[in-house]
């Protein structure tokens, strides 16, 4: 895939998710998915995932995240789609 076709999103997760599995639970999403980039608590107590793949993968991608694992509850997502201008991920990683 060339950079022209690449998407990225970078999401903030709100909710009951820290300490649930949710940046695990993204990880193995993203694996099945292909999509590259990672998933990090912040301070603020969301989760903060950023991703790179095509861009109805990233769609999909947003849908299973606003559903989380079952030991979560999600209460919304912030979604930014940025534009790349480079590969910044090879992996998917839970940071």
């Amino acid at each position: 895939m060339s950079v022209q076709e690449l998407k990225e999103i970078e999401c903030y997760v709100h909710g009951a998710i820290i300490g649930v599995g949710f940046r695990n639970f993204a990880k193995v999403k993203a694996d099945e998915l292909h999509i590259y980039g990672f998933a990090e608590n912040t301070p603020e107590g969301t989760v903060k995932v950023v991703g790179q793949g095509n861009e109805a993968v990233l769609r999909r991608f947003i849908e299973i995240l606003s559903v989380g694992p079952e030991t979560a509850e999600v209460e919304s997502i912030d979604i930014n789609w940025n534009k790349v201008i480079s590969t910044h991920y090879s992996v998917f990683e839970v940071r």
